[in-house]
């Protein structure tokens, strides 16, 4: 059935305290400087190709994670689907570290860029190369 919560929500230019929560973990230890994290929101708040996801699960209200992407499409290539979608960042709050939660993010997106090539960046691509074999096992045809 169709999810009546949705639980990715382009967030780049609201939510703001729960986005720099969040991106705080992102941060190498000893890098929790309130100015470095209000710089990296601005990039996403400067480009039309970044923006910033806040995830829940289905029917909670709180937010447990957050995911940067960046669209790419060729220049002459008029489509509304990217061709390729760098994750640029995750975070997930403490307590919800596991495998599971960072996949179901994984797969939301997956949804959301159906025609979209998925590419990591330095921060996400080990990541991002567990996610993608686990949803080829779990998306094969049978």
């Amino acid at each position: 059935g169709r999810k009546e919560y949705a639980v990715l929500i382009k967030s780049k230019n609201r939510n703001e305290k729960i986005i720099l929560g969040l991106l705080s973990y992102t941060l190498e230890e000893g890098q929790h400087q309130t100015d470095l994290l209000q710089s990296i929101l601005e990039t996403y708040r400067q480009s039309d190709s970044k923006e910033i996801y806040l995830y829940r699960e289905q029917d909670q209200d709180n937010f447990i994670g957050l995911v940067g992407v960046e669209t790419f499409q060729s220049p002459g290539n008029e489509s509304e689907h990217p061709e390729s979608v760098v994750i640029d960042r995750i975070a997930l709050l403490p307590s919800f570290r596991n495998e599971s939660v960072g996949y179901q993010i994984f797969c939301e997106l997956k949804e959301r860029y159906p025609n979209s090539a998925f590419l990591g960046s330095r921060l996400t691509s080990e990541l991002l190369v567990k996610w993608s074999s686990r949803y080829a096992q779990e998306h094969q045809e049978s």
